[in-house]
């Protein structure tokens, strides 16, 4: 299983480290973020996470995040 994030998730997570960072301080930016990253890389379970949101995107799902976070992402079979 590959986990790919696009250029617009990769901006969102950009502009959240720099908010944290500037609210809060740079190391709590990193584990953060870094926690994040985990959660969508896990391997085994994270294509069955979430709801399923065909309604927004065919094949698409919404998880939370620590109570703090909606991540969005889509589940496709790769050949």
């Amino acid at each position: 299983m590959r986990v790919i994030f696009t250029p617009l998730a990769e901006r969102h997570i950009d502009k959240l480290y720099e908010y944290i960072t500037v609210h809060s301080s740079e190391e709590r930016a990193d584990g953060y973020i870094n926690r994040i990253v985990n959660f969508c890389n896990g391997p085994t379970t994270f294509p069955l996470r979430g709801r399923q949101r065909d309604d927004i995107l065919p094949g698409s799902r919404v998880t939370g995040f620590e109570r703090r976070v909606n991540i969005a992402f889509v589940v496709t079979r790769i050949p």
